[in-house]
């Protein structure tokens, strides 16, 4: 990805965030705030990133555990950084829009420069849709960034990230939740993450590729996750 423009308005944060809702085939048709976006009564599918991080030897991947102090999915692991575009002029850009917002939140959850995250591949989008609990659930059209990185140091911001750690294939594996897990109400990864482990030709297959030394080519359909 080249360098994009980055606007200079400032970004107003939590569930007032106009978010960018969209149709099945991720065409933008109006701005929602991030509260009626998730709210089960109103919600809204709405554009998504998440940003995989590799390290240099592509045997690990970066992931993180959620704040215990966010709405949805709290305490639960999720890849290195994850959040949606704004609805505002730069982040709207279909080319750009997605790298700019992972760029920012990267910042804003990790602790990294805009600089340390330059070269984002995307290589998907998946549409999925997870209840959370009775009032909150996440339905999204989620663009999936891949980054292969060199001794990435982070800070990250204790209201968005409980801790960071990096993980082999078979570590992931075994954090996936297991079926007693599911009946019984438990959550290891979040269900964006698990939806990418499911893709045929997902997330394994990725890391694969990116192991090999290669870049995941970009697939240019809208994949539907498995419920």
């Amino acid at each position: 990805m080249s360098r994009c423009a980055v606007d200079s308005l400032p970004f107003p944060i939590g569930m007032q965030e106009p978010l960018i809702c969209v149709d099945n085939n991720d065409m933008v048709v109006c701005q929602v705030n991030k509260e009626r976006a998730h709210r089960v009564e109103s919600a809204r599918l709405h554009r998504a990133f998440s940003l995989l991080i590799f390290d240099a030897s592509g045997e690990r991947m970066l992931v993180q555990k959620r704040a215990q102090s966010k709405r949805l999915f709290p305490g639960v692991w999720a890849n290195a950084c994850c959040s949606h575009p704004h609805f505002r002029h730069s982040e709207l850009d279909p080319e750009c829009g997605v790298f700019l917002a992972a760029e920012r939140k990267a910042e804003q959850e990790l602790g990294v420069s805009r600089d340390a995250v330059e070269g984002m591949h995307k290589v998907a989008r998946i549409r999925y849709r997870a209840a959370c609990d009775e009032e909150f659930e996440e339905w999204e059209l989620d663009h999936i960034l891949v980054l292969q990185v060199d001794n990435l140091v982070t800070n990250p911001n204790p209201e968005e990230v409980e801790e960071v750690k990096w993980v082999t294939v078979e570590e992931l594996q075994a954090m996936r939740p297991s079926r007693k897990q599911k009946l019984f109400g438990g959550e290891c990864i979040s269900p964006w993450l698990e939806a990418m482990c499911k893709l045929e030709d997902g997330l394994f297959a990725w890391w694969e590729s990116i192991r090999a030394g290669g870049i995941p080519e970009e697939s240019t359909d809208i994949h539907v996750a498995q419920q």
